[in-house]
């Protein structure tokens, strides 16, 4: 079976971006706009990896890691930003994510990442 993606960011052309690199790559994606939504889906569905934006209006990327902890603690999350300096970016992990990307990325750190974290 393949790995289930689920892509949370407010922008669409960043979502639409991962969706069909990660669907090139033979990943199972799935994609939502906000926060709020991800919970939801998360409390519905099983996934394997998580990738949110952290800024987000309503509920952000530190919200949605918070609810993934509770829900399904074993679903990895990598949390994307294109504001992280280096103590923000010791302060996700702390937080609880498996990881953090600055944004923009390239291609093959997405999927080095990806790999990396679904085995």
């Amino acid at each position: 079976m393949n790995k289930r993606i689920l892509i949370v960011d407010d922008e669409e052309i960043m979502r639409s971006f991962l969706f069909d690199l990660l669907q090139d790559e033979g990943y199972d994606v799935e994609q939502c706009d906000s926060g709020e939504a991800a919970i939801e889906r998360t409390e519905k569905r099983d996934y394997d990896l998580i990738i949110s934006d952290i800024k987000m209006q309503g509920k952000d990327g530190y919200d949605v890691l918070k609810a993934v902890r509770t829900i399904k603690p074993d679903i990895k999350v990598l949390l994307m930003t294109g504001y992280a300096l280096d103590e923000e970016g010791t302060e996700i992990v702390a937080k609880g994510a498996n990881g953090f990307i600055l944004k923009p990325f390239d291609i093959n750190s997405i999927r080095q990442i990806a790999q990396k974290l679904l085995g």
